[in-house]
């Protein structure tokens, strides 16, 4: 189960970092200094590169939350536990919110509308009639941005990486059953949750809008506090364990 969660985190850090890399043309010269003559426009597309890497980082740790909310929706059709139900209601209500929170960030795929959506201030910025240029410098960045790099791949990717993940986890977790179930659900929280802070601590190091930086602070806060959680579910399950005469359990997994 461990090596399962790794190997799913460094999936999604793979789609991102892909992702990413349509955004920079290894052939471009970076240095505006190298041509005075395109030293503003290259300002320009370095606001545009910054937007860009804030809404993939909101789109990777969005697809995370979403994946939350699916193995949690899977968990409450399997566990009879109520304290186990009772978390995984509680990863519904908190990653749905952390979702919304995200969602005017993330356009390049963690929608789960797909490829055509517009992000809150993004394509469709507002123009002035007198000159037909975007009135907002950002949404101007945006709009260059639109045009130079495929959202409609970098979207079909990272949701194609967050289904495998889910599906992958799920059939595994459907191996069991019972209170077997319940452990192999709360060990993938909490391994899921040690991945979604250390990316979210890695994201605040790098996006450059101070809101959703605040955003993601207070994801992050809330994950510590579901991985606390979740390791004193384990600890109550494990007493359980303990507790059983003989410390018999079920621990053969359902073929």
């Amino acid at each position: 189960m461990r090596k399962l969660l790794f190997t799913s985190g460094l999936a999604l850090f793979a789609a991102i970092a892909t992702s990413y890399a349509f955004a920079a043309d290894p052939t471009e010269n970076r240095d505006p200094a190298a041509n005075p003559a395109t030293a503003g426009q290259a300002k320009d597309a370095g606001g545009g590169q910054n937007m860009f890497l804030d809404h993939l980082l909101a789109s990777g740790l969005r697809q995370m939350s979403q994946g939350e909310v699916d193995l949690a929706n899977y968990a409450l059709k399997r566990s009879q536990n109520e304290e186990v139900r009772r978390f995984a209601n509680m990863m519904v209500q908190d990653h749905e919110n952390l979702d919304k929170q995200l969602q005017q960030y993330a356009n390049l795929g963690g929608q789960r509308g797909g490829a055509n959506e517009q992000p809150a201030t993004g394509g469709n910025a507002a123009v002035n009639p007198a000159n037909p240029q975007p009135a907002n410098p950002n949404e101007a960045n945006q709009a260059n941005v639109n045009q130079a790099h495929p959202h409609g791949a970098l979207a079909d990717l990272q949701k194609e990486c967050g289904a495998n993940i889910v599906a992958s986890i799920e059939k595994q977790l459907g191996q069991f059953q019972g209170a077997d179930f319940d452990r192999a659900y709360l060990g993938q929280q909490f391994w899921g949750h040690v991945i979604f802070i250390a990316q979210a601590e890695t994201a605040q190091k790098h996006v450059s809008n101070n809101e959703l930086k605040q955003v993601i602070q207070q994801g992050q806060q809330t994950a510590e506090k579901h991985l606390q959680e979740a390791q004193r579910l384990i600890g109550t399950l494990s007493a359980n364990v303990a507790r059983t005469p003989g410390g018999a359990t079920e621990t053969t997994p359902r073929r």
